[in-house]
């Protein structure tokens, strides 16, 4: 089985280009797990480029685009254009670090209740639907253009175990990737 960034990972790849991103601790493995598929990453800084980036990328190519970030200030640095591409009605994701599983720490904000405010839907992943709940945000991308997928921080490196993983990812040509020394 893969992890859970991982299988978020596999499931995007035939879906998108590239994704945008600034890496921090929330979603470190999600773009570890991307550098290692050999997705095409591009670095931006500062964290509210990565959303600007890919609204822009939308605009020149007309496909759905993908921005990562993490948890706090990663995120909450992204309002801004996130409200411009809700407005914009841009087909977006956002992938995300948030709190973990058992609930928010000291220093969490209310991620989905800012994301609601500039209009702006949020699919939260658990390890028995990533699979699912991924493709269910992506289908939504289009349909509702701009979509938050939220990755807690407790099961970023967990193994997902959603029965639709061999459905949508077990196929010829995709393998399981090694665990990187840098994040093992």
């Amino acid at each position: 089985m893969y992890s859970i960034s991982e299988t978020i990972a596999r499931t995007l790849m035939p879906r998108t280009d590239h994704v945008f991103d600034l890496m921090g601790n929330g979603n470190a493995w999600f773009v570890d797990a991307l550098e290692r598929l050999g997705r095409g990453i591009i670095t931006v800084r500062p964290t509210v480029e990565t959303v600007a980036a890919a609204d822009t990328y939308h605009r020149v190519t007309r496909r759905p685009a993908v921005a990562t970030t993490t948890y706090g200030a990663g995120f909450t640095n992204t309002m801004t254009t996130l409200a411009d591409v809700a407005l914009s009605r841009i087909p977006l994701l956002l992938v995300v670090g948030t709190a973990p599983s058992a609930g928010p720490r000291c220093f969490d904000i209310d991620r989905q209740g800012l994301a609601r405010a500039v209009g702006v839907e949020t699919f939260t992943v658990h390890a028995d639907d990533v699979a699912a709940v991924t493709l269910q945000a992506w289908n939504n991308t289009p349909e509702n253009t701009h979509v938050i997928l939220e990755i807690p921080y407790d099961l970023a490196a967990a193994t997902a175990t959603d029965p639709t993983v061999t459905t949508y990812l077990l196929r010829p040509g995709f393998q399981k990737l090694p665990m990187s020394p840098t994040l093992s």
